[in-house]
């Protein structure tokens, strides 16, 4: 059996805290990461695996099934606490609440207002698919208490509110309505309170603070529900430091580390946490080397670290060949602005020598920098260069692409498109008809890479990496004032376009989900064997027990 530890987290107060928040209050953002894709990829291939919740994570069904991960198995530790079995998502009508009689409400943009005798007595809050999440009940205009249901129903918890409108504490409720912990926010030690009804179900009867809880419950899973053919895959993240470390373990670890979630530094953290795991999954070339450079340092050079990229390719071939426009995509993020004004000059120039020829200029929505500020850099870049009666680039015209706009006015300037990036599928969406795909960071965007192979779209770095090779499904510049000819490579003609396009169709299937499966059993020493519990696994736990 495969176990997975995501690293799945909202902006919440309390870390431990996962719950949602309002749809209007929520942050767009990218929520896919490197567990996702594991749990997509090993549920393709029908290998066995678990997902271990640490989190309070009322909303979670929901987040699962919009990473289309909703069948996946998994064992909650809020769940385990609460005594909740359910996994099926059912809505909840607030209406069948016990209600004042004669009380109205009034429906809004954003909540649902409750008034008796003209008065508000609760805001009822929702999600972005319309499910009840919460109600904050009022007194004189002061939150009181808040109710939290579960997208699978029912009422989760309750928090009580002082006169001051601060947290006093939370009762954790089971489908009866009962409380099983209380979480008292203001006193000190102890923090959390056990229902003396269920104190059987926990080793104290009170806990210095929730983390020991968690702790207990997650140490009792791995102590009694685990064998020692296991393996736990640990989405590596500074939080989790102290859970790896004290945690006593008899199956395998695997750290998982994705993207920017753990900065690799030589510190002494990082190297305590490489000793304790068996092995390391990295996703780009840049970390891969940075962890082997650290383990070696520490003396454990035989320690497996294995590259696997956390997005399997699927075959989608993009359609830009069947289309007359020339589109580029331009992902800015990693370059500094005269480095920008560098890359933007030559598209211009480019784009005005072949009207083919348009741009998507794109960036994540946690990106530093603002619209705004690349629009002052596209338009005095384009000033600059004597462009002006060709291109534009404001904030009217962002979201529309430059064939949208000719469609309102042939005459009008060409537009340079802004993208910007909130979920992985703007990327699939985009890449789908682009002929050219330009990122110059000194770290390429890993998704972008894969879905770049996937659409069979070749691709301009400025760095070797694992996924793009020189001449092959792309090209490596050595400098920035290389990129006209490289892109002149790619869009003259489709003979160079088409060589990139076969060699990518190659690429996709060595990134399939049943390649990277058997790279994962390769680092566990699993080739050929199917991970669900063996007599033999059966016999290890047994006499582990004693």
């Amino acid at each position: 059996m495969y176990y997975f530890l995501p690293s799945w987290h909202t902006n919440n107060k309390y870390e431990w805290n996962s719950s949602a928040l309002p749809w209007y209050r929520n942050n767009k953002g990218i929520e896919f990461d490197d567990t996702i894709s594991q749990l997509r990829m090993f549920n393709r291939t029908q290998e066995k695996s678990k997902t271990l919740i640490l989190e309070y994570s009322p909303n979670l069904r929901g987040f699962l099934h919009r990473q289309d991960i909703y069948e996946i198995d998994y064992y909650s530790i809020f769940d385990d606490i609460q005594n909740i079995s359910d996994t099926q998502m059912r809505p909840f009508d607030f209406m069948e609440l016990n209600w004042p009689s004669g009380t109205d409400f009034s429906y809004t943009p954003f909540l649902v207002l409750a008034r008796y005798k003209g008065e508000v007595i609760a805001r009822i809050e929702f999600d972005s698919i319309g499910a009840l999440l919460r109600i904050d009940l009022l007194e004189n205009g002061k939150i009181t208490r808040r109710l939290i249901f579960d997208d699978r129903g029912f009422l989760s918890s309750v928090i009580y509110f002082d006169k001051q409108e601060c947290e006093s504490y939370q009762k954790f409720l089971d489908l009866t309505g009962r409380w099983r912990i209380c979480i008292n926010y203001i006193s000190t030690k102890p923090q959390v309170e056990v229902n003396s009804e269920f104190k059987e179900e926990f080793k104290h009867s009170c806990y210095k603070n929730i983390e020991d809880l968690i702790f207990e419950k997650f140490q009792s899973f791995l102590d009694n529900k685990t064998y020692q053919d296991d393996v736990l895959v640990i989405a590596a993240e500074e939080k989790r430091n102290d859970l790896l470390l004290e945690a006593r373990y008899d199956i395998k670890i695997i750290l998982s580390f994705f993207s920017d979630r753990y900065p690799i530094k030589d510190t002494n953290s990082l190297r305590q946490i490489l000793a304790k795991a068996d092995s390391c999954v990295t996703d780009t070339d840049y970390t891969n080397t940075e962890v082997k450079e650290i383990i070696a340092k520490k003396g454990c050079a035989n320690k497996n670290i294995e590259q696997i990229t956390p997005f399997d390719s699927r075959l989608r071939l993009g359609k830009s060949q069947r289309i007359r426009e020339l589109k580029i995509f331009w992902l800015i993020e990693g370059l500094t602005q005269p480095e920008m004004r560098i890359v933007l000059r030559q598209l211009l120039l480019l784009m005005k020598a072949d009207k083919r020829i348009e741009l998507t200029v794109a960036a994540y929505s946690e990106y530093e920098m603002s619209t705004e500020t690349f629009a002052q850099i596209a338009n005095e870049t384009i000033a600059k260069n004597g462009l002006a009666e060709y291109f534009t680039f404001n904030s009217e015209n962002l979201t529309k692409s430059d064939s949208e706009l000719n469609e309102i006015d042939k005459k009008s300037k060409k537009n340079i498109c802004w993208q910007t990036i909130y979920v992985e599928d703007d990327i699939i969406k985009e890449v789908s008809d682009v002929r050219l795909i330009i990122d110059l960071s000194m770290q390429p965007n890993l998704f972008l890479q894969i879905a770049g192979i996937s659409a069979g779209v070749p691709q301009i770095n400025i760095v070797k990496t694992s996924y793009v090779e020189d001449h092959k499904n792309g090209l490596i510049i050595d400098q920035l004032d290389g990129l006209s000819e490289a892109v002149d490579y790619y869009l003259e003609g489709l003979a160079h376009w088409n060589n990139a396009l076969m060699y990518a169709a190659t690429k996709i299937s060595e990134y399939s989900s049943s390649n990277l499966i058997k790279k994962w059993k390769q680092i566990t020493g699993r080739n050929g064997k199917n991970s669900t519990q063996t007599n033999q696994g059966t016999t290890n736990r047994h006499s582990k027990l004693g």
